[in-house]
C-alpha cells in the first residue's frame, strides 16, 4: 500500500498500524459478545469513513500530500477510543491479551522505520530512542499484569510515546517553513524548503509553477494584481455599477472569485469551478442568467484560459470595460504596456 511507503508514509499513516489492530479487536469483541453494542457501531462508523479513503489514496494517481488530512479524524478517533477497547480486552482473556501490545509493537516499528528513511535530514538517534521507549512500554505492560493502576499508567505513557514522532512531523512546517500552496510535513523541509512531490497526473511543470506562487495556468500568476489598491478599486467600481444583479461579477476560476469575495459582501460566481474547466455552465445558461439580470460583469484573467466556450460567449456578447475606468488611478501592468492580466467585460443586453 502506497500509504506505507515514502513520501506518503510520513504524512498521515503513523497510526494506521494501530487502527488496523483495533479493527481486529473490534471483530473479536463482537464475536465474543455475540452482539454489536452502540460502542461497536460507533467504531464501525469511523472505519466506514477510513476504509474508502484508504482505497482511494492507494489507487488514485492525482492528489497532493495535504489531501491525506482527510484521514486524520477517523484515525484519531479509532486510536483514542479503540485503544481504550484494546486495553480492556487485554484484561478479559488470553485470546485478546495480545491485542494492545501488538498494536504498540506494530506502530512503534512502523514509526521507527519511517523516520529512519529521512536520515539525510533527521538524526536516526531520535527514532531509535522512540523505538527503545516503545519496547520498554511493551515489557512494562506485561510486567504489570494483574495491576490495574500500573497498566493505566503504562497505557498513557505508551500512547504519549506513539505520538512523539507524529508530533514532531506536524511541527516541521512551523519550524522550517513550507509552501503554502502545496504544503506537507517532514524534516526534509529544512533541506528542500518545500520542494514538490511528484504528483501523478499533473501536467509537466504545473506543480513547479504553483511553488513559485503562480496559481492556475501559465501567465496567471501573482502579477495579475499589481497592488492591493487595484483590487480594491475594481471591487469599488463593481459595487457602484452592478446594481441589483445577484452576482457582483463572474470569473472563470475560483481563485479570482475568492480574491474578490475577500473584499466584498457580494456573491461572486466561478463559472468554471476551481480550475476553470468544470462544466458548471453552458453558454446558453450563462446567456439566460445575463438576460435575467443575475450577472452583469465578467472578469477574465490572462488570455481567458479555462472554459473556452464561455470565454468566447463573453467576448462576443459583452463589451470590454476600459482599464482606465476601474483601475483606481493605477498604471497598467508590465511597465505600462497595453497587455493586462485582468480584463473586465459588461453585459448590456
Amino acid at each position: 500500500m502506497v500509504l506505507f511507503q515514502l513520501p506518503l508514509a510520513g504524512q498521515a499513516s503513523w497510526l494506521l498500524p494501530f487502527a488496523s489492530v483495533v479493527a481486529i479487536g473490534l471483530g473479536m469483541d463482537v464475536w465474543r459478545r455475540r452482539q454489536m453494542t452502540a460502542f461497536h457501531q460507533f467504531l464501525l462508523f469511523w472505519f466506514a469513513w477510513l476504509g474508502p479513503m484508504l482505497v482511494f489514496f492507494s489507487i488514485a494517481r492525482f492528489y497532493h500530500r495535504y489531501y491525506l488530512s482527510m484521514l486524520a479524524p477517523a484515525i484519531a478517533v479509532l486510536v483514542g477510543a479503540g485503544g481504550a477497547m484494546l486495553a480492556l480486552l487485554a484484561c478479559s482473556g488470553r485470546r485478546t491479551m495480545w491485542l494492545f501490545p501488538a498494536a504498540l509493537v506494530a506502530t512503534y516499528a512502523f514509526e521507527v522505520w519511517t523516520a529512519c528513511q529521512y536520515r539525510a535530514s533527521f538524526s536516526p538517534v531520535w527514532p531509535l530512542a522512540v523505538g527503545f521507549y516503545g519496547l520498554g512500554m511493551v515489557c512494562l505492560w506485561f510486567a504489570m499484569e494483574g495491576r490495574e493502576h500500573g497498566r493505566r499508567i503504562v497505557y498513557r505513557a505508551a500512547l504519549i510515546g506513539v505520538l512523539a514522532l507524529p508530533a514532531y512531523w506536524s511541527l516541521t512546517p512551523v519550524l522550517y517553513g513550507t509552501n503554502s500552496t502545496i504544503p506537507y510535513a517532514g524534516p526534509d523541509l529544512q533541506r528542500d524548503r518545500g520542494a514538490p512531490m511528484p504528483t501523478a497526473g499533473m501536467p509537466d511543470g504545473q506543480e513547479e509553477r504553483l511553488l513559485r506562487g503562480e496559481t492556475g495556468q501559465p501567465g496567471d500568476g501573482a502579477r495579475r494584481w499589481q497592488t492591493s489598491h487595484l483590487l480594491t478599486a475594481l471591487v469599488s467600481y463593481l459595487e457602484q455599477h452592478v446594481g441589483e444583479a445577484k452576482y457582483l461579477a463572474a470569473t472563470i476560476r475560483a481563485t479570482e472569485a475568492a480574491e474578490l469575495m475577500l473584499h466584498t459582501d457580494r456573491a461572486v460566481m466561478a463559472m468554471g469551478g476551481f480550475g476553470g474547466t468544470d462544466p458548471v455552465l453552458t453558454p446558453k445558461k450563462l446567456e439566460e442568467m445575463a438576460r435575467n439580470g443575475e450577472v452583469k460583469y465578467f472578469l477574465l484573467s490572462g488570455e481567458g484560459r479555462g472554459n473556452h466556450e464561455l470565454v468566447q460567449w463573453i467576448q462576443t456578447h459583452c463589451k470590454e470595460v476600459p482599464f482606465s475606468e476601474w483601475n483606481g488611478g493605477q498604471k497598467a501592468l508590465d511597465g505600462g504596456a497595453e497587455r493586462r492580466e485582468m480584463t473586465l467585460y459588461v453585459y448590456n443586453g
